[in-house]
């Protein structure tokens, strides 16, 4: 099950409840670095949990839409948008500029939300992604940044934080090559 759906939570829960026998314990370890291997969140929480690190923060996409202009936009949204726009540009700029169609430095077509939330499915993350490679992570309905995404990589003091955005925003780069091999096969 794990192979087909990796998630931080199932890796954890495997360790923890891992037989303290030797023989169990070398197994399961044996086959979790197995599956590691296809799946880098398994690795990574493998090997957190056996140094004594926090485990990467389980997360997963509930929500992810691609906004058209400012006016779909919340107020909230707007604020974030705004925000990282700042931190993007370096200067202040509206939304409605950062959406602008032909707009030199408008993030439009280039833009994602995802709403991102726990195993219990409580919305933890709001998670704008722009201009291919870049984004800014807020703590859910806040102006609060608690990652930045600089060139495909997140940058964040959290490492737990940091290992269990990766996957849920390296997503986008899958799905498209996916897409792409299936149009090329045609």
């Amino acid at each position: 099950m794990l192979e087909q759906y990796p998630s931080v939570a199932l890796t954890l829960r495997i360790l923890e409840r891992m037989a303290d026998d030797r023989l169990g314990r070398a197994f399961i370890l044996k086959e979790l670095r197995r599956i590691g291997q296809k799946h880098p969140l398994v690795s990574k929480t493998v090997d957190g949990f056996l140094r004594g690190k926090p485990a990467p923060v389980a997360l997963r996409i509930a929500r992810s839409w691609k906004p058209r202009s400012a006016r779909d936009l919340t107020s909230i949204q707007r604020r974030q948008l705004e925000h990282a726009g700042r931190r993007y540009h370096g200067t202040k700029r509206s939304a409605d500029d950062l959406l602008a169609k032909g707009g030199g430095e408008s993030f439009l077509g280039f833009y994602e939300i995802r709403e991102l939330s726990g195993p219990d499915g409580k919305a933890l993350f709001d998670a704008h992604l722009y201009q291919v490679d870049s984004g800014t992570v807020f703590v859910h309905a806040t102006t609060k940044v608690v990652a930045e995404v600089i060139q495909f990589a997140v940058e964040c003091a959290s490492e737990a934080l940091a290992a269990g955005l990766e996957p849920v925003l390296a997503d986008r780069a899958t799905s498209r090559s996916r897409k792409k091999k299936r149009v090329a096969r045609r």
